[in-house]
């Protein structure tokens, strides 16, 4: 298994991630979402998920978007209604 902890981006166009996996050919991306002062934290998620599938190789990303634990409690149904919406878009989505 393969970490990677990328710090910038080589260009403009470029996604990187918090944290990238590699694993027996499987690459799965991490972006750790704090959703502190958002206001409405499912329109930042709608802007993460905005990110990486814009792209023509968006169908191949693997992504897991990580919310602390007291945010997740705070935010809760949003969450799971926000989940429950990007799982029939996008199957390769999950929220930790």
């Amino acid at each position: 298994m393969q970490v990677e902890l990328p710090e910038s981006a080589p260009n403009n166009d470029m996604v990187v991630p918090d944290v990238n996996v590699v694993e027996n050919d499987r690459e799965l991306k991490y972006e750790i979402e704090t959703l502190y002062g958002t206001g409405d934290p499912v329109s930042k998620l709608n802007q993460t998920l905005d990110k990486y599938f814009n792209g023509e190789n968006a169908h191949n990303i693997n992504l897991r978007i990580v919310v602390p634990n007291l945010q997740a409690m705070l935010f809760l149904p949003d969450l799971l209604r926000f989940e429950r919406e990007v799982r029939i878009k996008f199957p390769n989505v999950r929220l930790w």
